[in-house]
């Protein structure tokens, strides 16, 4: 094993500083200047130390943990050659320069990454540019902020946000001026507080906190509306509710917008009052019509009796044919009585607004014969009153127009349950709709097609029987479908119906188990128009000696 122990032998050697005793002055430029370094070495590493202390900068740590090893390796060998020049420790020197050396090489091998990761910190001038959009970025929220919360704050409908809380219920948590307004009530009340802050009537805000379940369990928009007392007054109000999704996901808040419908619902009722009247007043109006000619014929026949028994004219045959023609005149007014207790006892189902009437004229019905209405419910064969239904109607506007009627429907009967009557009326009902809605597009398009098609069709399999009306008349608007079976809601002009006809139409086929709806079919073409479609179920088929289905009455 090699011997080291002579480089640590300074017997035969001398000091670095005695070649230099005859120049002292470039001995003491050499300890100057090792002195200088060493300090210099030794104040940066110690102020390298204090900023990394204070700053803590994390990326400069390996950076700075480098410098500090080859500061303190520099400023070891600027001391130990400061050492040397008065004492011959050349070995250990040399040993110190050999350290210093490693530190500095592997300082720089390290140096390069730790220096790449250090760079690609941001620089003070990034972070004072991030501060800055940080702050821009800050304003414009604070901003944004303000102008939603205006917007918020001013909108015409009521908008409130309201959050779930741990036990269950609900609370308010912002609402708006417009809120207040409508419900008579702070927010300082309001806020923390569920329905029943600005509500007086229980059960609707038991209503109204049900329909915020709805809304939270749902994870879907919901709409409706409510009225009750409010500490404004009574009120009628329409709401949207959107459900908020927090950060994690989870819906744990409602938007609601609310929009206040009192005076819309009054003016609405209004309107229904006065339609009501009108057809109060076009049925008293029919009803005196027909009423006086049987009348006008009791009193003249009866003065005509009475003045031949005070003359003592009279002879037996002509009164008892004077008696026969009263008491026929009087059947006839029991009958028109009749009609009325059933129009009353149905709503009101037979006066409809422009529908077409049905003692059509042309028609052979007695106007004594008994109202058909009053028939009870049982089997019927529903063909052959859709078949009856049509010739009626294509009678009566062959008279007018030019409005071609025509028939599609299955041999044999097609037995279902109800009273004929009501389900004749409501077809000529679906009919005179559709020949009001071609005359009015042939009065915009003098060479539109004029044509009203009536389909029937039995699928046995579902138990059901389909009657589609079918137009030429443009069709139904999108914008008024949804409320085309409304009571009262009318599309024609004022004075040509009361909006009662479709609505009627609708509640016969319910009361048949049945329903009615429409859509449009070949928009936008010549023969664009609308089907109006009842389906109704199947009556079940009576056994063979039980004889065929019972036919109604004929249309009158």
């Amino acid at each position: 094993m090699p011997d080291f122990a002579y480089l640590f032998d300074a017997a035969p050697l001398s000091p670095l500083g005695a070649c230099l005793l005859w120049r002292r002055e470039l001995l003491w430029l050499f300890a100057g200047s090792e002195t200088a370094a060493a300090a210099a070495s030794i104040v940066i590493l110690a102020a390298l130390l204090v900023y990394f202390v204070r700053r803590r900068e994390p990326g400069f740590l390996l950076l700075v943990a480098l410098l500090a090893g080859f500061l303190l390796a520099d400023s070891t060998v600027h001391l130990a050659r400061l050492w040397q020049l008065w004492h011959a420790d050349h070995g250990v020197t040399g040993l110190v320069a050999a350290g210093a050396a490693l530190v500095a090489v592997a300082s720089a091998v390290v140096m390069r990454p730790a220096l790449g990761r250090a760079l690609a910190l941001p620089s003070a001038a990034d972070l004072a540019r991030e501060v800055e959009f940080r702050r821009e970025a800050e304003a414009r929220a604070r901003e944004s902020e303000a102008r939603l919360a205006d917007l918020f704050e001013h909108m015409a409908d009521a908008v409130f946000v309201v959050a779930l809380r741990p036990d269950g219920s609900f609370a308010y948590e912002s609402v708006n001026f417009a809120f207040e307004r409508l419900f008579g009530v702070g927010r300082d009340k309001v806020i923390g507080q569920g329905a029943r802050a600005c509500l007086t009537d229980e059960a609707t805000a038991i209503l109204l906190e049900r329909r915020f379940s709805e809304a939270l369990a749902g994870h879907a928009p919901v709409e409706y509306e409510a009225s009750g007392f409010t500490r404004a007054g009574y009120r009628h109000w329409h709401t949207v509710l959107v459900p908020l999704r927090g950060p994690d996901g989870q819906v744990a808040r409602l938007l609601g917008s609310v929009r206040d419908v009192t005076e819309t619902r009054r003016l609405q009722a209004d309107l229904q009052e006065t339609a009501r009247l009108a057809t109060v007043g076009s049925m008293c109006a029919g009803v005196a019509h027909e009423m006086s000619q049987p009348v006008n014929v009791i009193a003249l026949w009866a003065g005509n009796a009475r003045a031949a028994l005070a003359a003592g004219r009279a002879q037996p045959d002509r009164l008892a044919r004077t008696f026969d023609i009263m008491l026929d005149q009087s059947r006839r007014i029991g009958a028109l009585l009749e009609r009325m207790r059933e129009l009353t006892r149905d709503g009101g189902a037979g006066i409809v607004g422009g529908a077409v009437p049905l003692a059509a004229p042309g028609s052979d019905r007695d106007p004594g014969a008994p109202n058909p209405s009053a028939d009870p419910v049982e089997p019927f064969d529903v063909a052959a009153a859709v078949e009856t239904v049509t010739a009626v109607a294509s009678r009566q506007y062959a008279i007018e127009e030019t409005v071609e009627i025509t028939l599609d429907r299955p041999s044999g009967a097609i037995p279902v349950r109800g009273q004929r009557a009501k389900l004749e009326q409501a077809l000529l009902q679906l009919i005179a709709n559709a020949h009001d809605a071609v005359l009015e597009r042939r009065a915009r398009d003098p060479t539109a097609p004029a044509w009203i098609a009536v389909a029937l069709r039995a699928d046995h399999g579902a138990g059901v029987v389909a009657i589609a009306v079918r137009d030429t008349g443009g069709g139904v608007p999108e914008t008024v479908r949804g409320r085309i079976f409304d009571p009262f809601y009318t599309t024609k002009e004022p004075g040509r119906g009361t909006g009662l006809g479709l609505a009627i139409a609708q509640g016969v086929a319910r009361s048949m188990g049945g329903r009615l709806e429409t859509w449009n079919e070949a928009s936008g073409t010549a023969e664009a128009g609308a089907v109006f479609c009842l389906t109704l179920p199947l009556a079940p088929r009576e056994p063979e000696s039980s004889g065929p289905p019972r036919v109604g009455a004929a249309v009158a």
